[in-house]
């Protein structure tokens, strides 16, 4: 076969060196993939071998050819050793070396792609996390954040206004800034929407001991903090609702006993009527009136007005039983004085305060403490529920019984902070 000095200036010679020389950079190509994505340390070793025989030969040849440059020049009087081995081999060897690589390097390139297919790389892991909806973090024990998807990022930057670099950071502003929700906070993030914050910690293995990591994941609650405070929203309407109505239902049933006392009332009226137009009668027309039986209705009537009168029901007493009706229980520290005009506004103030305990504060129990001045009486009033999330104004009965309060001579106030509080004052005179 003809040599290869006798085709290196040639077309063959020309391809030949070509051939080498992008054999070279796909050997040097195929060896950076196999670091980057196999990370064997088989095919690293056999990926370098394979780079530095293709390398070898393509340095060989370009000596080779350089030495034959300077010769003709007369840069040099005869060629080196290497180089005249090397122009004597048939370039057909050199021809079946290069396929050999360039067999070995599909190869190895059909190995790389099949990995690839088979096998997550740090790549795809990182962009999978980008198209995820939810926002996730993962940090190490210091908080050096070391993993972290375009969502959390975009959060992070809209809840602390700097780059998510330290996850303790991010969730020192989540804690003062968010809501607690059983093991997370709700955050309110850009465009109204509202995200869920969670932090666990991770533990992977790493060769025979392990390593610890803190996961961090905001999921989008928009949608279902809405309706947590719609449903919250309706709950205090139904509890209003509900302490109104059992309200009604104790003034109902003081209605249909002062209705049943009317009706006595009318009958006792009535028949008191019938006996007196009888008692006329009979004095007019004495011959056609039974007197034994006149006498009878008189004795009735006679006996059922000569019976002990029942005592005027207490207004305070009223009250109280009307607040244990809505399920309140009044408590009263200090004695209630006998003054008519006090004991009217103490009834009033009771019935009031007891319903508003159960309609707006969520309680069951009504504290009054009455004092006794010199000049006036004072009565103070607090109850067990919630404390207000605003101002107390006087509207409606409150409003009521400010103005007979004040009708009376006396004053009253309403506190708000840090509980519910309402005082009146009425004068002795």
């Amino acid at each position: 076969m003809t040599p290869f000095s006798e085709v290196y200036t040639g077309i063959c010679g020309v391809l030949l060196y070509s051939a080498a020389l992008l054999l070279a950079v796909c050997q040097l190509a195929a060896l950076v993939f196999s670091v980057q994505i196999v990370r064997s340390r088989k095919h690293i070793l056999f990926a370098a071998i394979h780079v530095l025989t293709g390398t070898a030969l393509l340095i060989l040849l370009l000596y080779s050819n350089w030495e034959q440059v300077l010769l003709s020049e007369g840069g040099i009087s005869a060629l080196h050793s290497i180089s005249v081995r090397m122009f004597a081999v048939p370039w057909g060897c050199y021809l079946l070396a290069e396929l050999v690589f360039g067999v070995i390097l599909m190869q190895q390139v059909r190995d790389l792609r099949r990995y690839r297919k088979t096998h997550l790389s740090p790549d795809d892991i990182k962009e999978a996390l980008d198209w995820l909806p939810a926002a996730v973090c993962i940090a190490d024990e210091n908080g050096t954040v070391l993993l972290s998807n375009l969502a959390m990022n975009d959060l992070a930057q809209c809840i602390t206004g700097k780059p998510l670099s330290d996850l303790r950071r991010l969730w020192e502003t989540v804690a003062a800034q968010g809501e607690q929700q059983d093991a997370g906070y709700i955050v309110p993030a850009k465009d109204e929407r509202y995200y869920l914050f969670t932090k666990a910690p991770l533990t992977l293995p790493q060769g025979d001991s392990q390593q610890n990591f803190v996961r961090c994941i905001a999921s989008d609650m928009t949608e279902k903090y809405r309706l947590r405070q719609e449903l919250s929203g309706k709950n205090k309407h139904l509890t209003a609702v509900q302490a109104r109505m059992k309200a009604v239902a104790a003034r109902e049933r003081s209605l249909i006993a002062a209705r049943e006392i009317m009706h006595a009332r009318m009958s006792v009226h009535n028949q008191m009527g019938g006996v007196l137009l009888s008692a006329k009668y009979y004095l007019d027309h004495p011959e056609n009136m039974d007197e034994t039986r006149l006498l009878h209705m008189l004795e009735y009537n006679n006996a059922f007005f000569q019976a002990e009168p029942e005592q005027a029901p207490d207004a305070v007493s009223e009250a109280m039983q009307a607040a244990g009706r809505i399920g309140v229980t009044v408590s009263i520290a200090g004695a209630i004085p006998e003054h008519a005009a006090f004991r009217a506004l103490l009834a009033q103030a009771i019935e009031q305060c007891a319903a508003n305990t159960v309609r707006h504060a969520g309680g069951d129990r009504l504290n009054v403490r009455i004092t006794e001045q010199e000049t006036q009486f004072c009565a103070f009033f607090t109850n067990n529920g919630m404390p207000p999330a605003s101002p107390v104004k006087a509207t409606g009965g409150l409003a009521m019984l400010a103005a007979n309060v004040r009708q009376a001579g006396g004053e009253l106030t309403i506190g708000s902070e840090p509980v519910f509080r309402l005082k009146f004052t009425a004068p002795k005179s």
